[in-house]
């Protein structure tokens, strides 16, 4: 139960965010940070991706948000705490993301907090 409550919650957190007028082009695009390459969290990470495309899958078969469909822009931080940061800071940068979602690793997630204390 509690996954179905997680993709009802980011299902809902891309909703909100294409509501409220955070992206008026074809695609909306969401920055997740994936440890792929790194073994002890590869099964992880790749369920976070199953998860947030199944979700957006769902929604753009449905014609998207107000017809523009979503799509996930995945990144590998290889479990390394300064490559999330790293990464994090590209996504916000780039104005074709209009939200994150879905990080997983602690070290990266930690020093970000630390960041932004």
């Amino acid at each position: 139960m509690k996954s179905k409550t997680g993709l009802m919650s980011l299902c809902a957190g891309a909703v909100l965010a294409c509501w409220c007028g955070a992206a008026s082009a074809a695609d909306v695009v969401f920055g997740q940070i994936a440890s792929l390459s790194n073994p002890a969290s590869t099964s992880n990470a790749k369920g976070l991706i199953t998860g947030a495309q199944a979700c957006f899958e769902s929604i753009n078969a449905k014609g998207g948000i107000h017809g523009n469909k979503l799509k996930l822009d995945v990144r590998d931080d290889g479990l390394n705490g300064p490559k999330m940061v790293e990464i994090t800071a590209q996504l916000i940068d780039d104005p074709a993301i209009v939200g994150l979602l879905s990080f997983l690793n602690t070290a990266g997630l930690t020093a970000l907090a630390k960041q932004n204390a």
